[in-house]
């Protein structure tokens, strides 16, 4: 994140941050001690910019220390406004924090009872279900995976082995950074479920091997198999010090199965736990 930028957050500026997103800015760039432009805002209650961050397409459930998303940060904060347009555009409520005792474990909802925020604790127990002010133009969302299966040029394939967790959503990639339309044959499906994601791409059978295989997820990869396929898988990282800004390194499993690239990534699960869901997703083929 370059200086400019973490400055016109600071100061509110969208116009600003507008000319500096012309230029090539990433909004989800972190600074040093791994915040986003999103985060920052939340926690200074730029409403405005939240909004017009979240129109970017900024990723609402990034992480930085002690696990904490802008979500979380608006919460802590007591930023009304701002939960609410955040809950309302598909942050996810269920994630929860790490590292330290205020916030490990705990989810938005958790946060708010704990300060006895009791607005902000509503709109969370609601999910608010009004009309959606802000949505990410990055992604179209569909309501099923059959669904899912008619705006992409493969089959997705739903894991049946979910570790208790519930689908919170199905998004497909359908504009890039740029907002320039992504073709059909070159769109991304993503499952996020409450504590992992699945993402699943036809790339062409070399680009599916070298994500899978020449990308680095993580500080070492251990091989491993998924149904007849090679595949990758990088461990949960431990619990950092809580002078640790980087955070907790994920648990990821990455395989290539012909033209298909998939990854299932999680911060709160192990890699054991990633394998059983990522073998899960043939199980239904059997």
């Amino acid at each position: 994140m370059t200086k400019e930028w973490k400055m016109a957050v600071r100061r509110g500026s969208i116009e600003e941050l507008a000319r500096l997103a012309a230029a090539g800015v990433d909004v989800d760039a972190r600074d040093e001690h791994g915040p986003t432009a999103l985060m920052q805002a939340a926690v200074h209650g730029h409403t405005h910019v939240v909004e017009w961050l979240v129109g970017k397409g900024a990723e609402l459930d990034h992480t930085a220390k002690y696990g904490l998303r802008a979500l979380m940060l608006a919460v802590v904060n007591g930023h009304v406004a701002i939960v609410r347009i955040l809950v309302r555009a598909g942050a996810t409520l269920e994630l929860s924090g790490t590292g330290a005792p205020g916030f490990a474990g705990k989810t938005a909802l958790d946060i708010a009872k704990a300060r006895g925020d009791q607005d902000i604790a509503a709109i969370l127990e609601t999910r608010d279900d009004g009309p959606v002010l802000v949505s990410n133009p990055h992604f179209a969302v569909a309501r099923s995976w059959r669904e899912a299966a008619t705006m992409l040029t493969f089959r997705p394939c739903e894991p049946l082995h979910t570790a208790g967790c519930d689908l919170q959503s199905l998004r497909i990639h359908i504009r890039d950074h740029k907002l320039r339309d992504v073709a059909i044959e070159d769109r991304t499906l993503e499952a996020r479920y409450a504590k992992f994601v699945v993402s699943q791409s036809r790339t062409g059978a070399l680009e599916a091997r070298r994500l899978a295989f020449d990308v680095s997820y993580g500080p070492s990869a251990r091989a491993a198999r998924i149904a007849h396929y090679n595949a990758h898988v990088y461990d949960l990282g431990p619990e950092p010090p809580l002078e640790d800004i980087d955070g907790r390194s994920p648990a990821v499993v990455t395989w290539a199965d012909g033209e298909m690239f998939y990854l299932v990534a999680s911060g709160e699960m192990s890699s054991e736990e990633l394998m059983a869901i990522a073998i899960s997703l043939y199980e239904g083929d059997a």
